[in-house]
């Protein structure tokens, strides 16, 4: 576990979904927030024989957190709302032809194995809704087979919200739990790095960032209170992995969403390579 990471997630429920089909606005109800908390695991941890790197199993999951989206919502997350197919709003946004949407609609929603729209409670439009299509298509024809692979196919390379847990499942949702095999660089790789750059650059002096360690602006040696630093005060890290040095030097203070960021010019030296990126 590393630390409490909450998610608000909103849903939104079409309150019109049959004038819709006759080309009527979609009229949008918006419901939320609800809060879930992220948990991380590291398993199945393994370091290399030269330690220089360690591999491990990552996992996430989510947990619901009832009392805190009670407080901010009043509508059960299993009450029940009207969503369009996710695969059908991929289409309809691609699209963007205006009338021929409704024309369009009316073709789809005449394919026995597609279904224009879900009514589902709200807790399976975040962990996800099974495609009823899949779910139904050993009982259909051999065309609407065709024209309902062809149509998951057109989807599922343009939405990265689709996940598919088994090969004879498809679950559109807001989240991803996932597992994922992890490998990184380990500090005594890196501590071995840095004495090459030693040598390399002739200095025991290289200032660099880690997790741990404070942040020096160049035109000091210590540590330097954000407060004073101004503009064009340039901060030094060696990327010692891919062998570079990035200067991050403060450019202005930009405001957004109320919120007061800070912009810097990142300039990053690989060999003769000079590249200049806002971040």
């Amino acid at each position: 576990d590393s630390g409490v990471q909450l998610f608000n997630f909103y849903v939104y429920n079409i309150t019109n979904p049959y004038e819709v089909l006759n080309g009527s606005i979609p009229q949008l109800q918006e419901i939320g927030p609800y809060i879930y908390r992220r948990f991380e695991f590291k398993k199945d941890v393994v370091f290399s024989e030269d330690s220089c790197t360690v591999s491990y199993r990552y996992e996430f999951t989510f947990e619901y957190q009832a009392d805190m989206t009670n407080s901010q919502n009043s509508i059960d997350i299993n009450e029940t709302v009207t969503i369009l197919n996710p695969g059908m709003l991929t289409f309809f946004n691609t699209m963007n032809t205006g009338f021929a949407l409704a024309n369009w609609a009316e073709y789809f929603g005449s394919l026995p194995a597609i279904k224009l729209f879900y009514q589902v409670p709200i807790r399976n439009v975040i962990l996800g809704v099974t495609d009823p299509g899949l779910a139904e298509i050993s009982f259909k024809s051999v065309v609407s087979l065709l024209l309902h692979t062809l149509f998951l196919y057109f989807v599922l390379r343009r939405k990265s919200i689709i996940k598919k847990k088994k090969k004879e499942e498809t679950k559109y949702g807001l989240l991803n739990q996932a597992s994922i095999n992890m490998v990184e660089r380990t500090g005594y790789c890196d501590r071995y790095d840095l004495r090459v750059l030693e040598e390399i650059w002739n200095t025991t002096n290289i200032s660099y960032w880690s997790s741990m360690e404070p942040v020096y602006p160049s035109r000091e040696t210590r540590n330097w209170p954000w407060k004073y630093v101004s503009k064009n005060d340039t901060l030094l890290v060696w990327h010692l992995p891919f062998s570079r040095k990035v200067n991050y030097t403060f450019d202005q203070v930009v405001h957004s969403n109320g919120l007061e960021l800070w912009r810097f010019r990142r300039f990053v030296f690989i060999f003769s390579f000079l590249k200049c990126i806002y971040t």
